[in-house]
Formats: structure tokens, C-alpha cells, sequence
């Protein structure tokens, strides 16, 4: 050993394990711990995480920061142009609640779907305020949601950056964990998909919570533990999963022996155990999950076939795909064998490197820790989704930067760690630009889904709604039919059955399904509108009267159906009850032109003609031209 690389081992002796020094000087570790004693050195143990080699100068971390979010933008610009899809429709499109700051507080009172009369079992109001703001900048511009979700992953990114550098205090490494995380093609799920959102916005929180944590312990200043609370509270609004961040700070405690101080873990503990309370009371619930069933002997072999699938996917990560359903295996299956493997695996590497490599321990832990919340231990809605790899993820980029930034140091390997790391980089980066284009064209994307998982309900069903929305109803129709034997049955099931029928001209058809989509959910206000235009039409004005009023009472700002219940007074001949109802449009909803067109007839037909041309000229404002032979009729009253 000669006196450079005596000098070095000394130099860095606090920062880096007796291992690290040995992989990074090419020589044995045994050499260096003789050294050591002969050279009466502190006897080296646990290094101490990103202590004494963390760039101070903030100047130092520009570069890897504009790299991180270059890569980001890159990899994702292909899915700013994709639809709205899937979940999206309850979350965004159909929800009232977003649409409206006035029922901000509302947000909070729900789950994410409320506002569109739809039931989940996800608490995740800031989410949901996330979608508020977007929808007051763009509406319902799906270019802006999806800027939205890659900001925010570009944000997660980065606080993997700051992350890794509290862990290693070493800019290389931390730089290698956020570019392969911010690329990864396993998380196009939780990007390209809006409804993903949840994801990123909960690891950007904990991750932000983690690193103030650990600065607390480090510098003792109280604000930072104020700070760690804030952001905890964000990522529990944000994402259940989330209740077990003590868990993974417990985890790093016992790796690098840390004596855990209760002044800034109990309050997060205690934030922990009230999200809980508060679930299983007020909000009937704790997890996302559904009712089946299976226990949980039966699932837990899907654990471990997930385990496996989801080890695969960062690795090799092709036949990307949504839907997994709840399939059940046996302990016999191959990928439960496989997973198995994996797992003892994993937790030998947590006890063998718990002392030589530290950093590997944890990152190893924080991959099984993380995969607790959405583990089959209890009912979910899928035995495993690909999104759900978003945060445990971040434990194998980890690893992965941890361990490869020593061969980008030394000479005699710089070259080949580059060559693979650049290929590694634009591989991912290709498989991410192709799977979010697979994302553009809903009708191919649940085609492919289907090919996927034939046995899927969900996504049958949803196949045959973008048929419909794109007016390929005879295709939609064998779908819908093919479902009403489905279970659990489908709310919209027999409501799209009508609305298909009504397309496809059967009126008939399309009232029976109607009326059967009221008498098995007779909370559904678009059955009741549907039919009672049905009837209008037909000139059963007696018939559809009831029904809009039933949609009025379901939902008051039901906008459509109150015009539409004007309308059937007017033609009914009681024009005072019609213009009642248009008011009630106008004060709610200002912009309402059909309010305004309508109520300018009503007003003509009881000779108010003041009023029937000033209601005229607001529905012209507002983008409505009325009738052009009323227009000329109103010519007359001008003056």
C-alpha cells in the first residue's frame, strides 16, 4: 500500500466503509483494517450517511439538478398531446367538485371521486386540489394536466437527488439514482396517466419530510422538525400509503445505529396513528381497498409473484402494462417460486451488508418497506400495479448509484462505466417515450390492455366507452351486452346501454335500459335526464317533467337539466315556471347562453319584449345564437 492510498484512507475514513475504500483503491479490505490498527486509526464501524463530503456551495448542485430535470422533460414531452383516460373521467372530466372554488372544502370532505357521484376508497384531497388549480389555468385542456404530473415527477426526481446526497454525500452517486429514476420506463404509469398523480406528489413529500428529519438530527435546529410535519402532513393528504414513514425512518435508525431522538419522531409517529384513527372513523376506511372474499393465506402468494414481476420490471422493463386484476396463486405457481428467491434474497442482503455496506441495507429496506402498503396482506383493488412501484423504487436507484459511482471514479473503469451507464440511460429513456405514445389513442391502449388481461371486466368496459365516445356505437354495443352478467355489475352499465340504443335509434330499447339504470342505482341523475329527454322528445311531457326535477333534486347544479326542465314548462305553456328555472340557470352560471336563448322566448311569448330582446343579446354574448326567425320577429320591438 503505498503512502497516496494511505492518505486517502485516512482522508475519507469518516465518510466511507472499509468495503468502500477497498472497491474504490483496487486493493483487499482486510489490508486496509491492518492498516488501520498499525496506524492506531479509530476503529472504522458504520459510515456516517453524508456526513463531511456534502457539497456546501449550492452552486455545486446546478448542473446535476438541470440534467435531472432536462431528462425529465424530455422523456415525457410525448405525453403532453394524450387524452384524458381510464380514471381520468371521474377525477377530472365528470368532476363537479374541481370545477368550482367554492367547493374547496369539499374536497376534503370526500373521497376523489364525490364529485362526479362516484364512490373510491382514496382519501387524497390534495390531489384533488392539485386538479382545482389545473382546471382554473386550462380547463379541461388535457395538455395542462399532463405538464401538471410531469413537473411534479421532475420535482420527485429531485428530491431523490437531495435524498441520495444525505445518504452518500457524494454528488455522483446521487446524480446516477435521480437520472435512472427520472427515466425509468416502470413509472410511466404514474405519469403519463393523470390519475396517477398521487405518486409523485406523495414521494416529492416524503422524501422532503426524510431529509428535514435527518438534518434535525444532525443540527438540532427545531424548525426543521416543523418543517419535516408540514411536508408529512402533505404526503398523508396526498397518498395512504404514506402512514408508514415511520416504518422507513425506524429502518434507517437501525441501520446506521442511530439513537433515535422522540422529539422529532414521536410528533410524526403521532400523525401517523391520527390518519388512522381518522380513516377508520369518520372516513370508513384505512387503505384502498375493496370488498372480496379471499383471505389473506390466499393472497399472500400474490405478494410474492408480485415481488418478483415488480424486481423484473426494473431490470427489464418491457410488457409494460395497467390492468393486473385480482388474480390469486398458488405456492407452487413459478412466479411465487421466483419471488421467493427474490425475497430471501433481499432480506440476506439486509443482514449481510447491514455492517460492511450500510447504505445497501437500507436502500434494500426501503424497497420492502415500501411495497408494504400495496402488499396483498389486505384487499386491494389488484394483486400488484406498476404505479405502485413509484416509491419503493427509489431504494434499488439507491443501490444502484451507490454502487456504481466508484467505477466512474477510477481510471481503469471510467470508460466502461460510462459506456454502460449512457446505454443503460438511453434504452430507458427510448421504452418511456414509446410506452407513453401507447397512451394516445384510448382505443388501442385498452385493446392492448385487454390482450393483456382477457378477463377483465374493467377494461372491457372501458374499451366499449371510447367506442362510444368516438361514435362507434355498433362496436360498443357486443361489449356493453357482454357485460350485464358482470360482477361486481357496473354503476354507468346499463345507462351506456341506453345511451348506445338511443344513437343507435331504438328509443324503446333505449328507455327500458334507462329505467333499469334508475331501479338498480337510483342515485345516477344522468338516468333520469336521459329518459326524461327521451320523453320530451316523444311529446310525454307529463312523463319527463318528474324526472328532471328528480336530476335537480340528485345534483342543483345540474345545470343542463334545469334548462331542459324550462324548456318543458314552456311547452307546457307555464312560461312563468320556465323562466323560474332559466333564472335559477343564470344566477348560478352567468355564462349560460341556452338560459338566456330560452328564457328570451318565454319572455316574447308573455309580450315582456324588453326583456325577451335584452335576454336575446345576452345569449348572443354569451356564444348562443337563438333562432333566426325569433331574432326577426324581435326586429320589430327594436327601437
Amino acid at each position: 500500500m503505498d503512502p497516496s492510498q494511505k492518505k486517502y484512507i485516512l482522508a475519507n475514513l469518516k465518510t466511507k466503509t472499509p468495503a468502500q475504500l477497498a472497491s474504490e483503491l483496487g486493493i483487499k479490505e482486510r489490508k486496509i483494517r491492518k492498516m488501520l490498527e498499525r496506524e492506531g486509526a479509530p476503529k472504522a464501524g458504520v459510515a456516517r450517511p453524508g456526513a463531511g463530503s456534502v457539497p456546501v456551495r449550492m452552486g455545486a448542485h446546478v448542473l446535476p439538478l438541470v440534467l435531472i430535470a432536462l431528462a425529465g422533460l424530455l422523456v415525457y414531452a410525448n405525453s403532453l398531446p394524450n387524452p384524458f383516460i381510464w380514471d381520468d373521467s371521474y377525477l377530472v372530466v365528470d368532476n363537479s367538485y374541481i370545477k368550482d372554488p367554492a367547493d374547496f372544502a369539499k374536497l376534503f370532505a370526500g373521497d376523489i371521486a364525490s364529485g362526479a357521484d362516484e364512490h373510491y376508497s382514496f382519501y387524497r384531497p390534495l390531489q384533488m386540489v392539485s386538479y382545482m388549480l389545473d382546471y382554473l389555468v386550462w380547463k379541461l385542456k388535457p395538455f395542462g394536466f399532463h405538464l401538471t404530473n410531469i413537473l411534479l415527477h421532475v420535482l420527485a426526481a429531485i428530491s431523490v437527488y437531495a435524498f441520495s446526497i444525505v445518504l452518500f454525500g457524494r454528488r455522483l452517486a446521487a446524480l446516477l439514482a435521480a437520472l435512472f429514476f427520472v427515466v425509468h420506463p416502470a413509472h410511466t404509469e404514474a405519469i403519463t396517466y393523470i390519475s396517477g398523480r398521487s405518486d409523485p406528489m406523495a414521494l416529492l413529500f416524503l422524501l422532503a419530510t426524510v431529509v428535514f428529519y435527518l438534518a434535525f438530527l444532525r443540527s438540532g435546529r427545531a424548525r426543521l422538525i416543523i418543517f419535516a410535519i408540514i411536508f408529512y402532513a402533505a404526503a398523508l393528504l396526498s397518498r395512504e400509503g404514506s402512514i408508514f414513514l415511520p416504518l422507513l425512518i425506524l429502518t434507517y435508525h437501525f441501520t446506521f445505529r442511530e439513537k433515535i431522538r422522540a422529539v422529532a419522531f414521536a410528533p410524526l409517529t403521532a400523525m401517523s396513528l391520527a390518519y388512522i384513527l381518522l380513516r377508520v372513523t369518520l372516513l370508513k376506511g384505512l387503505l384502498a381497498g375493496i370488498t372480496t372474499h379471499t383471505t389473506v393465506f390466499q393472497r399472500l402468494p400474490g405478494a410474492f409473484a408480485a415481488l418478483a414481476t415488480y424486481l423484473r420490471l426494473l431490470f427489464m422493463p418491457l410488457g409494460l402494462h395497467m390492468e393486473y386484476g385480482q388474480r390469486l396463486f398458488s405456492w407452487a405457481d413459478p412466479p411465487v417460486l421466483a419471488g421467493l428467491f427474490c425475497f430471501s434474497g433481499l432480506v440476506a442482503a439486509v443482514w449481510v451488508f447491514r455492517k460492511r455496506l450500510p447504505v445497501v441495507t437500507f436502500a434494500v429496506s426501503w424497497l420492502l418497506v415500501g411495497l408494504l402498503p400495496v402488499s396483498n396482506l389486505w384487499r386491494l383493488n389488484a394483486y400488484m400495479a406498476e404505479h405502485w412501484l413509484y416509491l419503493p423504487s427509489v431504494g434499488v436507484f439507491l443501490t444502484g448509484g451507490f454502487l456504481a459511482a466508484p467505477f466512474f471514479e477510477k481510471e481503469k473503469t471510467r470508460s466502461a462505466a460510462i459506456s454502460v451507464a449512457a446505454g443503460l440511460f438511453l434504452v430507458f429513456s427510448a421504452l418511456t417515450v414509446r410506452q407513453n405514445s401507447l397512451w394516445r389513442d384510448p382505443i388501442a391502449f385498452y385493446t392492448r390492455t385487454l390482450a393483456y388481461a382477457p378477463d377483465s371486466t374493467k377494461v372491457a368496459n372501458n374499451l366499449a366507452n371510447a367506442y362510444q365516445e368516438t361514435g362507434e356505437y355498433r362496436r360498443a354495443l357486443p361489449r356493453y351486452e357482454g357485460l350485464i352478467n358482470a360482477q361486481p355489475p357496473f354503476k354507468k352499465l346499463y345507462y351506456n346501454l341506453g345511451t348506445v340504443y338511443k344513437k343507435l335509434g331504438e328509443r324503446q330499447k333505449a328507455k327500458q335500459m334507462y329505467e333499469k339504470s334508475i331501479e338498480t342505482n337510483p342515485g345516477f341523475k344522468e338516468a333520469y335526464y336521459n329518459l326524461a329527454n327521451i320523453h320530451k322528445e316523444d311529446g310525454a311531457l307529463d312523463k319527463a317533467l318528474p324526472l328532471y326535477e328528480k336530476a335537480v333534486a340528485l345534483n342543483p347544479r345540474f345545470y343542463d337539466a334545469w334548462v331542459n326542465m324550462g324548456v318543458t314548462y314552456s311547452l307546457m305553456g307555464q312560461n312563468q315556471k320556465a323562466l323560474e328555472a332559466f333564472q335559477r340557470v343564470i344566477d348560478a352560471d352567468p355564462g349560460n347562453g341556452l338560459a338566456y336563448a330560452n328564457a328570451a322566448v318565454d319572455y316574447y311569448q308573455l309580450k315582456r319584449y324588453d326583456e325577451a330582446i335584452r335576454f336575446a343579446d345576452q345569449a348572443v354574448a354569451c356564444g348562443v345564437q337563438p333562432n333566426p326567425s325569433f331574432l326577426k320577429m324581435l326586429e320589430q320591438y327594436r327601437k
